[in-house]
């Protein structure tokens, strides 16, 4: 009867830890699960953020060459595709004194 009664005891005590472990793995792939799931989230909402940035910038950029284009016409001088203007002596420059 005692060798029974510890036979029995041995296979809840090795049930109970199967379900623990088992509880245990399920918990810990449940986890992971979300962990990965709130990676790529951060990572998709970051890569939006860079394109609305990226798209915002554009959009500035255009704006002040657009600007810049009307700033060129109204002082009779035109900004070269380098970046230089025409000066009132005929020379291409970035800064000169006397026209700046």
């Amino acid at each position: 009867m005692n060798a029974e009664k510890t036979n029995e005891a041995a296979k809840n005590l090795a049930k109970l830890a199967q379900e623990g472990s088992k509880a245990l793995t399920d918990t810990a792939i449940t986890a992971q699960e979300r962990n990965l799931a709130f990676a790529q989230s951060v990572l998709e909402n970051g890569i939006e953020v860079l394109k609305s940035h990226a798209e915002s910038t554009r959009t500035i950029m255009q704006e002040l060459v657009e600007q810049a284009k009307k700033t060129a016409s109204r002082t009779g001088r035109s900004a070269g595709s380098d970046g230089q203007r025409g000066c009132r002596s005929g020379a291409q420059h970035t800064v000169c004194p006397e026209c700046f």
